[in-house]
C-alpha cells in the first residue's frame, strides 16, 4: 500500500518521509530490503525549512561518546566501590547495564576518522558536565553509544545517559535531557544515536522517538542517524564502523547506511531484521 506507488520512479531514488502516527515509528528500510531506494525521515517539512535555513558548519572533526560507567560496581571505579552505594534518581528506577561491545565500536569509529581530529570520551569522560562544556563547532560528527531514556509522556524528559559515577564511586548526575539539549550549541553535520532505547511504552504514539531528535535539530545538528527500536549491542558493532567506513570513503549518510545494513543482512547471524532493519536517517539528506 506504501511503497507500491513509488514503483512508477527509476530505482535508487531518494525518498524524504513525512509519515503520521504509528507509521512514524516504521523504518521504511524494512520493507523495502535489498532495493537501491534510500529513505530519510523527518518530523515535519517545516523542520526541514528550518535545518536548511541554518548555514553548514566547515568542521571536520569527530567526537565519539561511549561506554560511560553506570554502576557503583564497575572495576573502572577505584577500589571498585560497593554495588549499594547511593545513586542519582534515574537510575534507582531503571537498570542499565553496561554495553559489552560499546567500547570496540568507539574505538574502531576512532580509527576509521584518524585523518582527522577525534575526541574520544569513554568511561568517566562521557560525562554531562563534559559534553555540555564541550566546543560542538569543531565536530562534522557526533556518535553516541550508550543507553537513552524515552519518556513517551513527557518526550522533554527523554535523553542520553552518561556516567553516572565519578571515578572515586560517588554517583553524578549522568542525565543529558532533552532540556539540556535544547540549551546546547551543537552545529554538527551528523548527530549518531547508537543508543539502547530502556524505557519505551509501547501503544504510546511516535513522539518519543522524534523528542530527541527535535532537541539536536534545535541544537543545530542537521541529520541524525537513530534507532527505531532497542538495538543488539553486538549487532551495532559491526554495523556502526561500517558506516562510518562508507562516510570515510565520501558516500552519504542514507548510502553508507543503506550499504551497512547490506553488510549486516549479508552475515547469518545478523540476518533477522532485528538486528539491522531499525536505523533510519533523520533530517536533511543534502
Amino acid at each position: 500500500m506504501v511503497l507500491a506507488p513509488l514503483r512508477a520512479h527509476r530505482a535508487g531514488q531518494h525518498f524524504a518521509i513525512v509519515a503520521d502516527g504509528e507509521l512514524q515509528r516504521l523504518p521504511f528500510a524494512l520493507l523495502d530490503a535489498g532495493s537501491a531506494d534510500r529513505y530519510t525521515h523527518l518530523p515535519s517539512l517545516a523542520t526541514l525549512g528550518q535545518l536548511r535555513a541554518s548555514p553548514r558548519s566547515r568542521a571536520t572533526g569527530v567526537a565519539v561518546i561511549a561506554d560511560p560507567v553506570f554502576s557503583a560496581s564497575d572495576p573502572r571505579i577505584a577500589g571498585n566501590a560497593d554495588a549499594s552505594a547511593a545513586a542519582p534518581p534515574q537510575a534507582a528506577q531503571v537498570s542499565f547495564p553496561r554495553l559489552a561491545h560499546a567500547q570496540q565500536e568507539a574505538e574502531s569509529i576512532a580509527a576509521l576518522n584518524a585523518a582527522h581530529e577525534v575526541w574520544l570520551a569513554s568511561g568517566f569522560d562521557a560525562g554531562r558536565a563534559t559534553l555540555l562544556s564541550a566546543d560542538w563547532s569543531r565536530f562534522a560528527i557526533a556518535h553516541f553509544a550508550t543507553h537513552a531514556v524515552i519518556d513517551l509522556r513527557h518526550p522533554e524528559l527523554s535523553g542520553v545517559v552518561l556516567s553516572l559515577f565519578d571515578a572515586g564511586g560517588r554517583s553524578v548526575d549522568g542525565f543529558l535531557r532533552a532540556n539540556d539539549i535544547y540549551g546546547m550549541r551543537m552545529p554538527v553535520d551528523l548527530v549518531v544515536l547508537s543508543v539502547c532505547d530502556s524505557t519505551r511504552e509501547a501503544g504510546r504514539g511516535a513522539e518519543g522517538i522524534f523528542g530527541l531528535s527535535r532537541a539536536f535539530f534545535y541544537a543545530g545538528a542537521r541529520r541524525l542517524l537513530v534507532s527505531f527500536w532497542t538495538v543488539d549491542d553486538r549487532a551495532s558493532a559491526r554495523l556502526m564502523p561500517a558506516f562510518h567506513r562508507h562516510l570515510a570513503a565520501g558516500e552519504d549518510a542514507t548510502e553508507a547506511l543503506r550499504a551497512a545494513q547490506a553488510e549486516l543482512r549479508a552475515d547469518a547471524r545478523f540476518r533477522d531484521p532485528y538486528y539491522w532493519a531499525g536505523y533510519a536517517i533523520q533530517g536533511d539528506w543534502r
